[in-house]
């Protein structure tokens, strides 16, 4: 897989080094650029170009026990990061050797007593956390309505980076698409009218339109009538003569 023109930057406050290093050298042996500096609201995030397709991806990452005891802050940081990237993915690590199962009654419990959160909220004495495999797959399908890209991982060295280049090809195999409109029956709001057809074209998520409409292309007839050379000052040359052809 060639990344030589793809930068990844891993959150600065990633307590989970292997992970990291694992990342970091996956990435690296695929020819991409990796720095390490502050991610808003996630903790990976994949710029740059692949197969000539513009990239501006937002990665998650939540071990199974930090997803149950931050899952009533998660939603807000997701809704922050679709704001601001184009594609966003919540990844959760499960390990099979911390989790149990009771089929009988739909439980998952995890067992955790050893987890740096979990020992410094319950004065090292360890804590059991259950959910039932029917609220957290709602949970997950919740995200994904969102338009959240949704993978759950059971944890080994390389599946991590390979989920990651799975993403990769994924946001980006739609490019060479023409323009499809989509229209929400149940949305009356102009503005999220337009950002519902918009993020149809091939390249464009919730950030770039946003971007669009602080110039003033805040409707189809807007993005429609604008020339390319406006579209390529806002968006860059080759972002926006991409999505300028794209509503031709």
């Amino acid at each position: 897989m060639d990344l030589s023109s793809a930068i990844v930057t891993i959150d600065t406050r990633e307590k989970d080094q292997q992970r990291v290093h694992t990342v970091e050298t996956a990435f690296r042996n695929n020819n991409a650029s990796v720095t390490l500096h502050k991610c808003e609201y996630v903790d990976y995030v994949i710029t740059g170009f692949y197969r000539g397709n513009e990239m501006n991806i937002g990665i998650e990452y939540k071990t199974f026990d930090d997803f149950l005891l931050n899952r009533d802050k998660l939603p807000d940081r997701l809704f922050h990061a679709l704001e601001t990237y184009d594609t966003v993915a919540l990844f959760v690590e499960m390990d099979s050797k911390d989790i149990s199962y009771d089929t009988n009654n739909d439980t998952m419990t995890l067992i955790s007593p050893t987890d740096y959160v979990v020992r410094q909220k319950h004065q090292n004495v360890g804590h059991i956390v259950t959910t039932t495999i029917t609220q957290f797959e709602n949970g997950m399908a919740s995200f994904s309505k969102w338009g959240v890209e949704c993978r759950t991982i059971f944890y080994s060295p390389r599946q991590i980076p390979y989920s990651m280049f799975a993403l990769i090809r994924h946001s980006t195999k739609d490019s060479h698409k023409g323009l499809r409109l989509k229209y929400d029956k149940e949305t009356n709001n102009s503005d999220a009218i337009f950002k519902n057809m918009m993020t149809q074209v091939p390249g464009v998520g919730v950030a770039t339109v946003n971007k669009l409409m602080g110039y003033g292309i805040a409707t189809l007839k807007d993005a429609v009538g604008t020339k390319v050379e406006e579209f390529e000052r806002v968006l860059g040359k080759k972002k926006g003569n991409s999505v300028y052809m794209a509503l031709r």
